[in-house]
């Protein structure tokens, strides 16, 4: 994750308080946006990397089913 990126979501997440979302919710996205960030890494290593690409088509595979 790009430096920085935690504290800002993390002011977010505090002001997304205000419109509702639970500690949970706020948690979920960042989790979410964490796997983006894996999933975008392995992407990129997987042109270089047989294991990776084997991960890669594997957790693509099961986030479409």
């Amino acid at each position: 994750m790009p430096a920085g990126t935690l504290p800002y979501l993390a002011k977010r997440a505090a002001s997304l308080g205000e419109v509702g979302l639970t500690a949970q919710t706020v948690e979920e996205i960042l989790d979410d946006i964490g796997l983006f960030y894996v999933d975008l890494a392995l992407f990129f290593v997987a042109a270089d990397d047989p294991d990776a690409a084997a991960l890669y088509n594997t957790r693509s595979h099961s986030v479409r089913q």
